[in-house]
């Protein structure tokens, strides 16, 4: 041999199922007669308590059905091959719900770190739920709530309802600025607790309306204010990888007196 080639291709295997065992041990002394001494070692913490199924199941589950979208009578099908048995569309909600009863602590946690952060993003979309056996859906909404560079988390909260409710109760020790699109239950909300709450608007919600004039007016005003906004999101790109300190200087030396002249433009238009 005087030489060697290597040619490398990843493949994948199908999904495997094994057992694990855990093996707990009970010690007694050997000088005591009573009993008293009979200690046995503590489980390991489970997800769900006296299931037969592990993490690795749960997560897979959970992740198919809200992340890849794929409904229970599809995962039936899917984890026949490995685990050699026909699990229940039952048995599989339950699996769901004894997972987001688990998960919940971690929920609650992500929720604290996203109301310290000095600015919260909120939004919602509306999503199509069951709220019975009946087989109607109706219309729901998961209102998502952001956190800032220093608490880069994402909390959801599903609402039957779009009212300002579900923002009202999630936000109700939260004091800093929060940036919506401009939707009447924020700014209710922020006008009842101007106090502790400071309305930040959206310039991508803002551009979008100019965007779509375009198709009404040739005002010139609405190509001046479209150009200005493509320098903003441009002074935004300079910044990403600055820190904190740097993005505030360039935004006031650069961005402030840009979006003056905006405003300027505008109201002389008006």
């Amino acid at each position: 041999v005087i030489g060697e080639h290597v040619t490398r291709q990843l493949e994948l295997k199908p999904a495997e199922a094994y057992v694990v065992e855990h093996v707990r041990y009970t010690y007694a002394c050997a000088k005591c007669r009573d009993g008293q001494q009979v200690i046995t070692t503590s489980k390991p913490p489970v997800a769900i308590e006296k299931s037969p199924f592990g993490a690795s199941v749960l997560a897979w589950v959970v992740s198919a059905k809200f992340e890849r979208h794929l409904p229970l009578y599809r995962q039936q099908e899917m984890l026949l091959a490995p685990i050699k048995r026909w699990l229940s569309r039952s048995l599989l909600c339950k699996l769901m719900q004894g997972t987001a009863r688990a998960l919940q602590p971690l929920a609650a946690r992500l929720l604290q770190e996203v109301l310290l952060s000095c600015v919260v993003q909120a939004d919602e979309t509306p999503v199509r739920y069951l709220p019975g056996l009946a087989g109607k859906s109706s219309l729901g909404y998961l209102f998502g709530y952001a956190g800032d560079d220093e608490h880069p988390f994402v909390w959801y909260d599903f609402r039957a309802s779009r009212s300002r409710e579900g923002p009202c109760e999630v936000l109700a020790g939260y004091r800093g600025f929060l940036q919506t699109d401009g939707y009447s239950a924020y700014e209710s909300l922020v006008a009842e607790y101007s106090d502790r709450l400071t309305a930040v608007a959206c310039w991508a919600h803002a551009r979008r309306d100019f965007d779509e004039a375009r198709y009404t007016t040739s005002h010139p005003a609405l190509h001046e204010t479209l150009a200005w906004i493509q320098q903003l999101y441009d002074i935004e790109d300079r910044v990403r990888e600055k820190s904190a300190d740097e993005r505030r200087a360039l935004r006031v030396a650069e961005s402030a007196p840009l979006v003056e002249k905006i405003f300027a433009r505008l109201e002389e238009v008006r």
